[in-house]
């Protein structure tokens, strides 16, 4: 994320017990906050509004809700990366009067393709127009969420872009349900989407206050898209790679909900659901750790390069920073992993909670421990892109996507017990391959550092 970790070492060098929880608030809001309002939102949208639809609308609203958020993640991924890059190194610069101009040429990219893409998709898929038209709405209002978002990791004011989050998903709701009541499935969608659009609005009049410019538009970060093209990839690729093993099974086991590409979610998505939810505090502690103490390790030894400090001061700098990698790890080991081991045991009890079959159990473990494994394969994706190797990232993003693809299909035809386990082996082994080729480009690193120098 751009410009959070000014922020954060910010609130940190006060020094206090009140700063270090503000620090922790403020990381969770951003690292976790709008996702778990909008997966709450939605649940309880869904859940009011049984009575006014029919089950196969039901089924068809999810599956409208589910594509158009796994559509823009896969739409934003190749750019999101490549324009984080872009802010990161503007604002390291003191040049913030790039945001504004920035953010309103990607949501101009963004809004027209996005715009086209969409609209060919769910209108030549069958939908009825009216269903269609407000897919088509919800997939633009969510793509210029996520394009607000890369711009406001480094706002100062994250209580006022968590209430953001809280009014539309809010306004989504309340529309949703009165729009069900009185006109159906279309009605609930023009409804979420109406919440949806309004989010979007005032994320991007937020981003006006907190970065105002007088420049209209500047396309400058679209050099990053075409000279950077590893971090497109990752980010294509890891969103990609996050999906693939749920695309599948639509094909295999799912039901369509609509003519066309529409396949419905399965008890598979419900259970992954579950999970991610379960990592929350995985994403927090790394988020604070990665931006604040492994960051001040990381820029003395950069310190140490640049400023011509001897060899012996250098390799010591190179050892501090493996050796806070390896603390922040272990911590969170612990605290994450204790965390989804508690998940685990419990998961036979948050079936029969949900009124769900106890035949699940089985696949709701492996996907709490997939989520955890995932978990750690981000942190390591994020590790291997501070210290520039976009190309590594890149590969290990594709080697993910490969990997799901074949080793769900694999498993598959083993039977359906062994529903999980393909994600769970492709991201386990993307992890370990990742984590025995940073070991080695951590210890080649003074090399790697200075051999850069050269091209």
């Amino acid at each position: 994320m751009a410009g959070i970790g000014f922020r954060l070492r910010k609130i940190l060098s006060k020094g206090t017990y009140s700063s270090l929880i503000t620090a922790y608030f403020y990381g969770a809001i951003i690292a976790t906050g709008p996702w778990i309002i909008s997966v709450a939102s939605i649940g309880v949208l869904t859940f009011l509004c049984k009575e006014f639809l029919l089950q196969s609308e039901q089924v068809l609203f999810r599956t409208l809700i589910v594509y158009t958020y796994m559509g823009t993640l896969l739409f934003t991924g190749p750019f999101y990366m490549s324009t984080t890059r872009y802010l990161a190194d503007r604002m390291f610069k003191h040049d913030f009067y790039c945001v504004l101009p920035t953010y309103r040429y990607v949501s101009i990219y963004a809004l027209i393709f996005g715009g086209v893409g969409s609209g060919l998709f769910y209108i030549l898929g069958g939908l009825e127009l009216k269903i269609a038209l407000s897919a088509m709405a919800l997939f633009q209002a969510v793509t210029l969420t996520w394009t607000a978002m890369i711009f406001l990791s480094a706002a100062r004011d994250y209580i006022a872009i968590a209430f953001n989050f809280l009014s539309g998903y809010l306004i989504g709701i309340v529309c949703g349900y009165l729009g069900a009541e009185y006109y159906g499935l279309a009605g609930m969608l023009w409804g979420f989407t109406a919440g949806m659009l309004f989010l979007a609005m005032m994320l991007s009049v937020r981003v006006s206050h907190e970065f105002p410019s007088f420049y209209p538009t500047e396309n400058a970060v679209r050099n990053y898209w075409y000279t950077m093209p590893w971090l497109c990839i990752c980010g294509l690729c890891y969103n990609a790679a996050l999906w693939a093993d749920k695309f599948i099974l639509w094909l295999y086991t799912g039901k369509k909900s609509a003519p066309g590409p529409f396949f419905a979610p399965t008890d598979y998505d419900t259970c992954y659901f579950w999970a991610y939810l379960t990592i929350v505090p995985a994403m927090t502690i790394f988020l604070i750790r990665i931006e604040t103490s492994f960051y001040g390790y990381y820029s003395e030894f950069f310190g140490a390069v640049t400023d011509g400090a001897p060899l012996k001061i250098i390799e010591q700098r190179r050892d501090d920073v493996a050796a806070s990698l390896l603390l922040s790890i272990t911590r969170l080991l612990k605290i994450q992993g204790g965390i989804s081991a508690l998940a685990i045991f419990l998961a036979p009890y948050m079936l029969q909670y949900a009124g769900m079959s106890p035949d699940l159990v089985t696949l709701l473990r492996i996907a709490f421990l997939g989520a955890f494994i995932q978990s750690l394969f981000l942190i390591e994706v994020i590790i291997v892109l501070y210290f520039d190797w976009k190309k590594l990232a890149g590969a290990l993003s594709l080697l993910a996507l490969v990997l799901n693809t074949v080793c769900t299909v694999i498993f598959y035809y083993f039977g359906y017990k062994y529903l999980g386990f393909g994600c769970l082996v492709a991201f386990l082994t993307s992890l370990v391959v990742g984590a025995w080729i940073l070991e080695r480009r951590l210890k080649e690193l003074i090399f790697d550092t200075f051999s850069k120098q050269f091209y």
